[in-house]
């Protein structure tokens, strides 16, 4: 919800913003941040199915077999579904060739299309995302290096390491 409003709040003037005191006191993310990871999508747009997989994990997606949940894809043939935060409905991107030739919104229960879309705006998933893999790694061996030092083994170790792996 706050990559959501993030979002909006760069692409809208809001009135009034009602939040509670621990909503407000939160990290939140940064209008920059947010139209630094966005990507935008539209149709008759190249698109290279690997390099839109790239991105999406890039962003903090999970891939899945049947999109339900926000921040999920899955990819079928030519057919890539995905649900960005900041909307109702998941999108389904139909390639042909190497183009963009329909988006589409739908539902998750019937997976049925139901309008159809100029563009859709990708937002991260997360609220932080690592810019790039190097990053990551770089993070995950220090961080590993520092609990290890505090003697944190085993699972709890572990759990640690994925969580940061995953954002």
């Amino acid at each position: 919800k706050r990559v959501e409003a993030s979002h909006l709040l760069s692409t809208h003037i809001p009135r009034i913003i009602i939040c509670s005191v621990a909503g407000f006191s939160r990290n939140f993310p940064s209008i920059e941040f947010t139209q630094k990871n966005k990507y935008e999508i539209r149709v008759g747009d190249d698109l290279d199915p690997d390099l839109l997989i790239e991105q999406l994990a890039q962003l903090a997606y999970l891939q899945v077999q049947r999109v339900e949940e926000v921040g999920e894809f899955c990819i079928r043939g030519s057919i890539v579904d995905l649900w960005t935060p900041g909307e109702k409905t998941p999108s389904r991107i139909e390639i042909f060739g190497d183009a963009v030739d329909k988006i589409r919104s739908f539902r998750p229960s019937n997976q049925r299309s139901f309008q159809t879309l100029d563009k859709v705006t990708i937002l991260p998933s997360r609220e932080f995302v690592w810019p790039y893999k190097s990053q990551l790694e770089s993070a995950v061996e220090k961080f590993n290096s520092a609990i290890l030092h505090q003697k944190v083994m085993g699972v709890s170790r572990s759990n640690l390491l994925e969580d940061l792996k995953a954002n």
